[in-house]
């Protein structure tokens, strides 16, 4: 086997290359040597069995997978191995974001399970408490992959998959990681938040479905209150939200696509045939577009219509609407 220093030296000191390996649970030592040379990042099973001996570490290795590589010398990898270093990964979920696609973002990382994720994205008991009861649900809240024009929403998890950059164990379950992202909303969700909305009679439910139009409706940051303020305003005299982001959230197709025949499709998402607010959130807010559906500007507009820019004009008045409309076809030319 050679000179202690043989067995515990990097089996290629110039190789930095990165090799991930899985240790499965259960594996002994004398398994952990076979995978680790077999993936050549040991000189041999016997030279990795004996340098753990000597080195006490014969026992104790955590299962995991590891991001490990040649240049390692092995008191380094037995080191990782014992402590339970396993590898990570990072993934960004953008704010406005609907559970298929964070589904998507998902489906190419090193999860244990990426065909559960469906499965997973169906699971309500991630959201147990936030969503409404079944009785005032009245079957606008339901699993299955029905599309939103049948009047259930994609996934019960939409609205509450909250956006961040998180970082996951290798071999992290669907569940776990779809888990995590809830239970971000959740400690984003404070009671003090949770106060607030119930002295405005809204519901957790009821905010981050509101927040998900905001997020669609909006580019700017700093239009978020003003957005937030026309829907709040239109809801408290009954008018229908008349939102083109719930109508392409029916039909799937963006809102720069939609024909006028799109806004009567049957559909309780389209809000310029139904008054109040669609059953549930049409994508995952971020906390900004949450703040702005609890807090929205103190001002009396009831509508707004996009410029060229994608800034917003606001107008109180139909009649003042119609003529910011005619400024917008001006500066958009023919």
């Amino acid at each position: 086997v050679g000179s202690a220093y043989s067995l515990f030296a990097p089996l290629d000191p110039e190789d930095a290359r990165s090799v991930v390996v899985h240790i499965p649970p259960g594996a002994s030592t004398s398994d952990i040597a076979g995978i680790l040379a077999e993936a050549g990042l040991v000189k041999s099973r016997l030279a990795f069995l004996v340098a753990a001996r000597l080195a006490g570490r014969d026992t104790g290795l955590k299962a995991g997978w590891y991001e490990l590589s040649p240049a390692l010398s092995t008191g380094e990898i037995l080191d990782r191995l014992a402590r339970g270093e396993v590898a990570t990964f990072r993934v960004t979920i953008p704010e406005g974001y609907t559970v298929a696609q964070v589904l998507a973002r998902l489906r190419g990382e090193p999860l244990a399970d990426p065909e559960d994720l469906e499965v997973a994205a169906e699971d309500a008991g991630l959201v147990a408490g936030l969503l409404p009861s079944e009785s005032a649900a009245a079957g606008a809240q339901g699993g299955g992959g029905a599309a939103p024009s049948e009047g259930r929403p994609a996934s019960p998890l939409q609205g509450y998959l909250f956006p961040d950059t998180y970082t996951f164990d290798y071999g992290v379950t669907a569940k776990d990681a779809l888990a995590a992202m809830v239970f971000r909303f959740r400690s984003v969700w404070t009671p003090e938040l949770a106060a607030e909305a119930a002295r405005a009679g809204l519901t957790v439910h009821e905010v981050t479905t509101l927040a998900s139009i905001v997020e669609l409706e909006t580019r700017f940051p700093e239009e978020r209150p003003l957005v937030a303020a026309v829907f709040r305003n239109r809801l408290a005299r009954g008018m229908p939200l008349e939102s083109d982001v719930t109508v392409a959230y029916a039909v799937g197709k963006p809102a720069s696509e939609l024909t006028r025949g799109d806004f009567q499709v049957a559909s309780p998402y389209n809000t310029y045939v139904n008054p109040g607010l669609p059953p549930g959130p049409i994508c995952n807010p971020g906390l900004g577009a949450i703040l702005a559906a609890l807090r929205p500007a103190d001002v009396p507009y009831l509508y707004f219509v996009a410029q060229p820019d994608g800034h917003l004009l606001f107008a109180t008045t139909y009649a003042e609407h119609l003529a910011n409309v005619r400024r917008v076809r001006r500066a958009s030319g023919p």
